[in-house]
């Protein structure tokens, strides 16, 4: 799993950052630096003209990925994150407070799992 340089996974809506997503793909081999980095270029002469796009729509217009890998990737890492915010039986909702060696959280039990 890649954190972002806070140290935590960082989501905006349903995807995953430009920061999580550029490590994720280079780390499986989908892209190269080199493409990562032209992709970052192009995305960030498209800001400066006023239109922002994630990163994962420029890897896919310059065709480093493709949209159904990039949506692959993106249900991946979600679910990373999902699965990180479980203990146990216990989903963690929010946390709570932070200090010395401690982190307060407020979990929620979760329904038991049914096997098939």
């Amino acid at each position: 799993m890649q954190y972002s340089s806070n140290g935590r996974i960082s989501f905006t809506a349903d995807r995953p950052s430009d920061e999580v997503l550029a490590q994720h793909v280079v780390k499986v081999g989908l892209v190269k630096d080199a493409q990562l980095k032209a992709a970052l270029q192009a995305q960030a002469k498209r800001a400066l003209k006023g239109t922002p796009v994630p990163l994962g729509q420029t890897l896919v217009e310059q065709g480093f990925l493709t949209a159904a890998q990039l949506e692959n990737l993106e249900e991946k890492l979600q679910a990373q994150r999902d699965e990180a915010k479980r203990l146990g039986p216990y989903r963690i909702l929010k946390k709570l407070g932070e200090g010395g060696m401690a982190r307060s959280t407020s979990p929620r039990i979760l329904p038991a799992r049914r096997s098939r």
